[in-house]
């Protein structure tokens, strides 16, 4: 599986501290591609850490679903959220 880390963190293995403070976010804007769109959080080695449902080195590639939630759902930000039923 992915790691899924808590805001604080970041990288493949959670083992990165990011750094969250304005002066930080002001000098590493354009560090990583894109800001990370948005979409997450850019770390100290100048690669984003993208929030839950996002991936690529800029963040912009939402995550599918497994098995598109086998017709039986609907996929978002790479979660199955079950129909009725």
């Amino acid at each position: 599986g992915k790691c899924r880390c808590l805001p604080q963190y970041g990288g493949a293995d959670c083992s990165e501290t990011l750094d969250h403070s304005i002066e930080n976010k002001k000098d590493n804007k354009t560090a990583c591609p894109k800001d990370c769109n948005g979409r997450g959080v850019c770390g100290a080695s100048s690669t984003c850490s993208c929030d839950p449902g996002y991936a690529g080195a800029d963040c912009l590639r939402e995550v599918p679903c497994e098995n598109n939630c086998n017709g039986r759902g609907h996929c978002h930000r790479g979660r199955c959220f079950c129909l009725p039923g």
